[in-house]
């Protein structure tokens, strides 16, 4: 209408659309029907999408959604994303979902950055392991369209005695860290917040370290990590990808760091073989007239945020009664008590072991990579700081042997009660009669300082401590949040209050608190006639959430709990406990009393039979 050449030759032709296509959307325009197969459903919906017709356009989008198997998926994405963005979405989600078969195509190494990008940040994903994901994602870097060789161009050509030398270097640097525990490198090398900045127009190699960046890439294992992440090249050309590798060395090589602080990369998915959990032993004792000890471990999951209650034998309960502190590693739990008993729970084979009694190893105890610290006071005031290797609990259980005495320190009349570290450094919280003090003591030097506290419950010893980066947090009953670091001007510790998490007349029973995600998670029990507990803010550069978790309780009077701390356990664990808690609910059901003309008959769960004078 407008003399085009359309408006000269009178008709307009349609090169992208075929006669048979044409025709069926014709009848649709007509009759109100359309016949939509698998091998149609392109070229009618991409006509459709072309003339602007609703109708067809929706009816497309459900059959594809109808249709969409991991089989054919390929050969309808790369067309989709093109008409539907709400298909393209479906489409993705729908790879996420079957990413560990989809991940193994040819075809999937034709993805967009931006498509990686949400896969990679997708709860949902499923994946056998980290290691799987950053393979893949290797792959995808190589394969890049824009050069001509394999090794990248941004690559240097490396011989195997180069990447030997890179693997030991590795190697050294995870020994080394392990012995000195440096958190201040850790933080220079990425343990902060990544930034993702914008590498769109970029290559494929300089692509990945953003890539990269947004995986779990602290459940990286040690063996993918050394024979293939490290020894890319594309990852060993490219700044951010080194560093990141020696980040994953070092957070991995420091496990105490697990059990306190859990960042979002360390975080397991909704659909992965492990879970991220927090553990809590709790020693129940009911009011009267039962004085009966009860010994419960509840497992809370991070994804579902569920509480589950593991079933723990009855042998062990009395050697768990008198539990100080619990810690993970090694994929193993281990409980210490007072009177210096050691008891071990694998989770993943349902099994628990007693390594007897060690005087040496009771409270308070330090845990930092494969030593364990403690710290006992003698009878002339002095107290005595000695540290064993973790394996030699194993080797030789209860004996005592392979005690380093790290130092000796003149606490007077002051009494142990926490012990922590900052770097090198055990911070040391004591009981005196002024209150609570602080004493720091380089492990390495041998020298200690007592640090001016300004705690504000000064008679108070139920407070939380917890590691995070260089510092260490004090959270108290009543709320006040502390912070104990180095000052960067004069370099020595100093306690700062940071925030006030709740107000209250009177003081929370605060049970536990971990680091999780960048959030802060509370563990409380509450008492009748508490308000509820509000959610507070953020806290910059701390955590961006508060998470108030109430401990079941079941009316008990009187109640002991053990410091909360992280794992990471089979997600087939907890379906095990689920099924032994469903049995004992149902054999409790069984039992059923009945009053028949004074008498009362009980049916056990295997249904017999007994009668007693009621």
């Amino acid at each position: 209408m407008c003399g085009l050449k359309e408006d000269r030759e009178g008709k307009v032709t349609l090169e992208s659309v075929d006669v048979d296509t044409f025709s069926n959307i014709l009848t649709c325009i007509y009759c109100g029907e359309i016949s939509l197969t698998e091998e149609n459903l392109l070229s009618v919906w991409e006509a459709a999408h072309m003339l602007q017709i609703n109708f067809i356009l929706r009816k497309s989008e459900e059959f594809f959604r109808s249709i969409l198997r991991p089989d054919n998926f390929f050969e309808f994405f790369f067309r989709v994303r093109l008409i539907s963005e709400g298909s393209h979405q479906f489409a993705l989600d729908f790879m996420a979902d079957n990413f560990d078969y989809l991940r193994q195509k040819e075809s999937f190494n034709s993805l967009e950055i931006d498509e990686l990008n949400y896969l990679i940040s997708s709860e949902r994903l499923e994946v056998a392991h980290e290691d799987d994901l950053i393979e893949s994602l290797l792959k995808w870097a190589e394969n890049d369209p824009g050069k001509s060789n394999s090794a990248g161009t941004l690559c240097h050509p490396t011989d195997q005695l180069e990447e030997r030398l890179l693997v030991e270097n590795i190697q050294a640097k995870s020994e080394q860290t392990n012995a000195t525990g440096n958190m201040n490198e850790l933080n220079e090398l990425g343990l902060q917040q990544p930034d993702h900045s914008d590498t769109a127009g970029s290559t494929r190699a300089l692509q990945l370290a953003s890539l990269l960046e947004r995986t779990r890439y602290f459940l990286t294992s040690k063996c993918f990590l050394v024979e293939r992440l490290s020894c890319d090249p594309l990852v060993r050309s490219d700044a951010r990808c080194v560093a990141l590798v020696e980040t994953i060395t070092r957070y991995i090589s420091q496990s105490y760091l697990h059990t306190e602080w859990c960042p979002y990369a360390a975080m397991h998915r909704e659909k992965n073989k492990e879970v991220n959990v927090l553990l809590h032993l709790v020693v129940l004792t009911p009011g009267r007239p039962f004085y009966s000890i009860k010994i419960v471990l509840f497992v809370y999951r991070l994804n579902t945020n569920q509480w589950l209650k593991v079933e723990i034998p009855s042998n062990f309960c009395s050697k768990l009664e008198k539990t100080f502190q619990m810690h993970y590693q090694d994929d193993k739990i281990y409980f210490f008590g007072t009177e210096g008993n050691l008891v071990m729970y694998w989770p993943e084979v349902d099994y628990w072991e007693d390594f007897g009694q060690d005087k040496t190893l009771e409270s308070p105890l330090c845990i930092r990579g494969d030593w364990i610290y403690s710290c006992c006071k003698r009878q002339d005031g002095k107290a005595v700081v000695k540290r064993v290797k973790f394996r030699s609990l194993h080797l030789f259980p209860g004996t005592g042997l392979y005690w380093q005495q790290v130092g000796l320190l003149d606490l007077d009349e002051q009494t142990a009660l926490r012990i922590t570290s900052i770097d090198n450094t055990l911070v040391i919280f004591c009981r005196s009669q002024d209150g609570i003090s602080i004493v720091s003591f380089d492990s390495i030097h041998g020298t200690s300082n007592t640090i001016p506290t300004k705690l504000s419950l000064q008679q108070n010893d139920h407070f939380i401590t917890l590691r995070k980066d260089s510092a260490v947090f004090v959270l108290e009953q009543n709320g006040y949040f502390w912070r104990l670091s180095r000052c960067s001007r004069s370099g020595d510790f100093e306690l700062v209050h940071e925030s006030i998490l709740w107000q209250q007349e009177n003081s929370l029973r605060v049970c536990g608190a971990l680091f999780a995600r960048d959030e802060l998670f509370v563990c409380f029990l509450k008492n009748e006639g508490q308000p509820d507990i509000p959610v507070s803010g953020s806290l910059a550069g701390v955590f961006k959430k508060v998470n108030f978790l109430e401990i079941p309780s079941d009316h008990i009077s009187e109640i002991a709990i053990v410091n909360v701390t992280h794992a990471v356990i089979p997600d087939a664990v907890l379906h095990r406990e689920e099924k032994k808690n469903v049995a004992k609910e149902t054999a409790a059901h069984k039992s059923e009393i009945f009053v028949d003309q004074g008498y009362t008959v009980s049916l056990d769960p295997g249904y017999q039979r007994r009668r007693r004078r009621y």
